[in-house]
């Protein structure tokens, strides 16, 4: 299934507004459009062009994705230009990328654009209803984020991902200026220190730069769970990523188990708490 779009220009280093026909693509939906080969062979080729530090590489290789309506590709195009790694990157281009990854049933774009939205204005509508939409598509940083905020769990039938609520939302996101950006945070080596040692956690990879450790954060949307640190025991002295904190090994391997499929592909495993803090 695809999502025909009414209107659509997609250049290197441009994305204007896209407004969907017809219904929303599911998650589901999603999937089976992310199952084309081609298209997913330039979404994992993009990926190793950003790990690379090859940006423009990366831009071309998620623009071919995007042309088969590849939401993950969408949504990483977004952050090219949030993070300013390209030729003219600016945060409306990069908010045009998350709508439009978005509509095309990608929750992490909806939950990215709400929190922008949300950080300009903490009781933007678009933006809470942006979070609640990434919810009702079972994505576990937005009930996390609502149940924080205190909200009453919303009910599918309140709040659903139609044309209509992306539509009005889109007229109030596409209607807002995009927000000052606050400097983002990353959990590192004192955050690990400060945890209990009995607890365990998920090693995902390494790194050689700290910058590169962010920029895999950012590109995943980890901030709230991940914490990084330097090794200083490996030869060479690498940058080392963890994800969560967990009161026992068991519960630790149901989360490792629950990881998406782009993070499984890195073949994390488990290891306590004790073991990262012992090499700090």
């Amino acid at each position: 299934m695809k999502m025909i779009l009414t209107k659509h220009v997609i250049t290197v280093g441009l994305a204007v507004s896209i407004m969907g026909a017809g219904s929303v693509c599911t998650v589901q939906a999603q999937a089976q459009l992310d199952s084309s080969s081609v298209h997913e062979s330039n979404y994992k080729a993009g990926m190793a062009a950003y790990m690379a530090s090859d940006y423009e590489r990366a831009q071309k290789q998620w623009i071919d994705a995007a042309r088969d309506n590849h939401g993950r590709a969408m949504f990483n195009l977004g952050l090219l230009h949030e993070q300013g790694k390209i030729p003219k990157a600016s945060l409306e281009k990069a908010f045009n990328w998350y709508r439009l990854a978005g509509r095309n049933g990608y929750a992490p774009a909806n939950y990215h654009l709400g929190s922008r939205l949300l950080e300009r204005s903490p009781n933007d509508q678009a933006g809470l209803e942006l979070l609640n939409i990434a919810a009702d598509q079972g994505y576990a940083p937005a009930l996390q984020r609502l149940a924080r905020k205190g909200f009453a769990k919303h009910s599918n039938s309140s709040i659903q991902a139609s044309t209509t609520t992306q539509s009005s939302i889109a007229k109030q996101a596409n209607n807002a200026k995009p927000p000052v950006m606050k400097r983002k945070s990353y959990h590192d080596s004192s955050w690990i220190e400060s945890r209990d040692s009995s607890s365990w956690t998920i090693q995902l990879l390494a790194f050689a730069e700290a910058s590169k450790v962010r920029d895999f954060i950012d590109q995943h949307q980890l901030n709230d769970a991940a914490a990084y640190y330097l090794d200083t025991t490996s030869s060479p002295q690498l940058y080392k990523l963890v994800l969560g904190v967990y009161t026992d090994k068991n519960k630790a391997g149901l989360a490792l188990k629950s990881l998406p499929p782009e993070l499984m592909a890195y073949g994390p495993w488990l290891r306590s708490i004790a073991s990262v803090q012992a090499v700090l």
